[in-house]
């Protein structure tokens, strides 16, 4: 395993799903600055730690993430304010904010 720009060894990570039942909206974002798989599952892992997230999927040769989510429990502002941080950790390697 090789270091990636972010500091990462590239290593993968399961998407997270929850099986909750209850209404399920979703949004997709363009992500810039998402370089490798490190980036994959530290974006992943952090909107994880959302409440109200029920699936990620981050689509990184497209800059792409997909983020299904309980809108009585979260809303898009939330996911789309985690974001930045969570590159921003990315870029400092310092791990997912435990905020979220």
């Amino acid at each position: 395993m090789s270091h990636c720009c972010c500091g990462g060894k590239g290593n993968e990570s399961a998407r997270k799903q929850n099986t909750e039942n209850g209404p399920q909206e979703s949004i997709v974002l363009n992500v810039k600055g998402m370089t490798c798989n490190h980036c994959v599952m530290s974006i992943k892992n952090g909107l994880g730690e959302i409440d109200g997230v029920n699936d990620i999927d981050v689509n990184l040769a497209e800059g792409k993430v997909t983020v299904k989510y309980d809108p009585v429990v979260t809303n898009v502002d939330v996911i789309k304010q985690t974001v930045p941080y969570l590159l921003l950790a990315i870029k400092h390697n310092i791990g997912s904010p435990r905020w979220v």
